[in-house]
């Protein structure tokens, strides 16, 4: 992988701009001791690319923005698997046709900190066209219901918050970090 990233200072706060791209290979022996794979071999060219700003509101409060587009290469079960998968006792099938997915990414934010003390909430939703999704089939192999790789779709939206209250500040300091996320 090669990748950059550029922050550029300004009186107000910062803007960052971040690339990324990668060769990927994802390969399946068909290793026989493992038969739920299929031998195969895929190459991949995934790129990402992200833009951010943070604005200094007030002191000790920050305003923060990313707009992203990303993409993933597959991994070899998405690609080769099938077979038995025994902790889903499911049938898997993998989709050798899939292709890199692809995601545009929004999050905003706000952020506090005062010494050992911090808050900071996001809002964020990330638009798929294509989502590596493994989807019911409605049919049963060997007893095992069956579910197959495809890409779908999909939207994801949601939460995160954290912060961190400084308990104990002296020689020794102990802090209390909390943390939650909701995802629909």
């Amino acid at each position: 992988a090669l990748f950059a990233l550029e922050e550029l200072p300004l009186s107000w706060g910062r803007l960052s701009l971040g690339a990324r791209t990668e060769s990927v290979d994802v390969e399946s022996s068909g290793n026989p001791l493992v038969a739920r794979f299929i031998p195969a071999k895929r190459s991949f060219s995934p790129g990402s690319y992200a833009l951010g700003a943070l604005w200094n509101v007030v002191p000790n409060w920050k305003l923060t923005s990313h707009l992203a587009y990303s993409e993933r290469a597959p991994k070899d079960y998405e690609l080769f698997a099938d077979g038995p998968h025994i902790a889903t006792n499911a049938y898997e099938v993998g989709n050798s046709n899939i292709a890199l997915e692809r995601s545009t990414n929004l999050d905003l934010g706000v952020k506090w900190k005062q010494g050992g003390h911090s808050f900071a909430l996001s809002a964020f939703v990330n638009q798929f066209d294509n989502y590596v999704s493994l989807e019911a089939t409605g049919q049963t192999v060997d007893d095992l219901p069956e579910y197959a790789y495809t890409q779908v779709k999909a939207k994801f939206s949601g939460l995160e918050a954290s912060g961190n209250v400084r308990l104990l500040d002296g020689a020794q300091t102990l802090d209390l970090g909390l943390r939650a996320d909701v995802v629909k």
